[in-house]
């Protein structure tokens, strides 16, 4: 464990992010950036960074207007149901109703009918009383 602390010491170890002084020769291969490039690189993952939150946030609202969208259609779905309901109770009552105007005109006559039967009762009886009466023999 010593030995892998000597060596780490004594080497000279380039990690990202430090900064090695101009004329500086690098042992491994690797990216080197100058300080305002580093600098605009940095602002730039900000950047994006900010940007992830915001598209985070914006599927999080797109999940919510789908699941809006999923419960319109869902009532849209029974308003067509109570719909066709209201169409079935309609047609119903649109013939109960012509059912009522036959009846009506029916009942006009049936008025008619009545009227005259008791007319005709009322005669009948008055010349039935009358036959009787003269047939009778009074002793």
């Amino acid at each position: 464990m010593k030995i892998l602390l000597v060596i780490l010491a004594l080497t000279n170890n380039v990690f990202a992010g430090d900064i090695v002084k101009k004329g500086e020769i690098l042992k491994e291969d690797s990216y080197v950036f100058t300080i305002p490039a580093a600098e605009s690189l940095m602002s730039r993952v900000f950047e994006l960074e900010k940007k992830e939150k915001e598209l985070d946030h914006y599927k999080q609202l797109n999940f919510l207007n789908n699941q809006k969208i999923e419960i319109y259609e869902s009532n849209i779905n029974l308003y067509k149901k109570i719909n066709l309901e209201n169409e079935k109770i309609i047609s119903n009552y649109a013939e109960l109703d012509k059912a009522r105007i036959k009846n009506k005109r029916w009942d006009r006559f049936e008025n008619y009918i009545i009227f005259g039967t008791g007319v005709a009762t009322t005669v009948f009886m008055f010349i039935a009383i009358d036959y009787i009466n003269d047939n009778t023999i009074i002793d």
